[in-house]
């Protein structure tokens, strides 16, 4: 480049194309940090109301109205699940705070007996079954893909029945948008 003023035109270019994917990586972390944020609210909401219909005695309300309170608890939780998963496949929570959470769920899942999370009878392994029993018809999208829906009950379908901490490390590297990420 023997003209200066090209040279200075081009490193004025180079300059600014840095600065925008910078700009641009930046605001996907603060987006990230914001979707974060928004998940652990809505868990936290959850887990008011779990206290809230732990401490209340089942009998104080009749059949039908017990159940239906704990279900709907439930069916956000498991739509919780989902939005997480969801935000997990596009890059929006890391690999490692997504993980984190599929091993709580992992624990959850493997207390047949409830003890930890049995609200009115039900329990997050039974309600997940019931989820995904509903979920499931929805179909595979126009390519023939299963569906992210399809993907996720697929995903804790498969953690019913892992077995120890490595297998669920195979399901989630199985599923992963970043299989490295696993290994």
């Amino acid at each position: 480049m023997d003209n200066p003023i090209v040279a200075i035109a081009f490193c004025a270019l180079l300059l600014s194309i840095i600065s925008l994917i910078l700009t641009v990586q930046q605001g996907r972390k603060t987006k990230q940090v914001d979707i974060q944020g928004g998940f652990h609210e809505r868990f936290d909401r959850l887990q008011e109301t779990r206290a809230r219909l732990l401490l209340r005695a089942p009998g104080n309300l009749p059949p039908p109205h017990s159940d239906f309170e704990a279900q709907i608890f439930f069916d956000r939780f498991w739509s919780l699940q989902f939005d997480q998963y969801v935000a997990w496949q596009q890059g929006f929570v890391d690999d490692d705070i997504y993980r984190f959470w599929v091993f709580a769920r992992w624990r959850q899942l493997r207390d047949h007996s409830g003890t930890h999370w049995l609200l009115n009878g039900l329990t997050p392994r039974a309600t997940f079954v019931k989820v995904s029993e509903t979920w499931a018809r929805e179909p595979a999208n126009r390519l023939g893909r299963p569906s992210w829906v399809g993907n996720f009950l697929a995903m804790f379908e498969a953690l019913l029945t892992a077995q120890d901490e490595m297998q669920v490390d195979a399901i989630l590297q199985q599923r992963a948008r970043n299989p490295m990420a696993y290994q």
